[in-house]
């Protein structure tokens, strides 16, 4: 009986190790089964994948919402330090990342020769069209790699837009008064664009401005020329974009921009170096 036992025991483990073989041999094969078709579908002529097309849509919706936090949409900035900096052959900075995905925004993904002759932009030397371009620097990034760019901004925007809020505590919970609000909001929308709010959004540049004019850099006259048209060109469209009075002042911080970054030229020598970059 004993022998009975034993050799139905054997005899059941068997079927039930043959049952877990099947079993692994059937998902082996569920694993090894090709990837399920791609769905395609036809809009406006064109063929379009499905899951690229949702995905897109999300980016997209994710831009729309990051822009129309500014209510003047040409001050749209990213987050600094959040993104990887790309490796161009020419200095990139996030304000042009910025402009790049505002000029997305606007003339829709690709469309990089709208986007390039975009006055508010300020990529007209920064993006490579082809051989027929004359207005880009040389080393400018082209059309293949601003797209990449743009796909990678996306790609990080969503992320970002899709982190869960940072939970506030009781007190910053609490409301002021209908009185003190309507105050606050009335100050900061007339408060002028001061010099601070310039270091704030375009820190980089100034710092890069003052290495450049301190004369310590190792580097070839006509990089070192480059990368200083860069930097006025940003700092320049930061000041435009964002001081209502044209004159004094936009005058005022290009002089602080000279004594912070010790140029060797004025404020309103830089001013009119500027303007010719334009």
């Amino acid at each position: 009986e004993a022998v009975e036992k034993n050799a139905g025991d054997a005899s059941s483990g068997e079927h039930e190790a043959a049952e877990e073989a099947e079993q692994g041999g059937e998902e082996k094969k569920v694993a090894a089964s090709p990837k399920r078709s791609q769905v395609v579908f036809e809009f406006a002529g064109e063929k379009l994948n499905a899951e690229d097309f949702v995905r897109r849509s999300e980016e997209l919706k994710a831009l729309a919402a990051k822009v129309s936090e500014f209510p003047n949409e040409k001050n749209f900035r990213l987050p600094q330090g959040l993104f990887r900096s790309a490796q161009y052959s020419i200095r990139w900075t996030t304000t042009l990342d910025s402009m790049l995905l505002l000029g997305v925004y606007r003339h829709g993904m690709g469309n990089f020769e709208k986007i390039k002759e975009d006055p508010d932009l300020g990529l007209q030397q920064k993006i490579y069209l082809g051989p027929q371009d004359e207005t880009a620097v040389a080393g400018a990034p082209d059309t293949l790699k601003m797209n990449r760019r743009v796909q990678s901004l996306l790609k990080e925007l969503v992320k970002l837009e899709s982190e869960p809020p940072k939970k506030t505590s009781k007190a910053s919970k609490k409301k002021a008064p209908a009185g003190k609000q309507q105050t606050l909001k009335r100050s900061l929308k007339e408060e002028p664009f001061t010099f601070k709010d310039l270091v704030s959004i375009e820190k980089r540049s100034l710092v890069e401005l003052k290495k450049l004019s301190s004369g310590t850099l190792d580097v070839e006259r006509q990089v070192l020329i480059q990368r200083t048209k860069d930097c006025l060109r940003s700092l320049g469209m930061a000041i435009k974009n964002n001081v209502k009075d044209k004159n004094q002042a936009h005058t005022k911080i290009w002089n602080q921009i000279a004594k912070t970054c010790k140029t060797h030229r004025s404020g309103e020598q830089l001013q009119k170096l500027f303007r010719k970059l334009e």
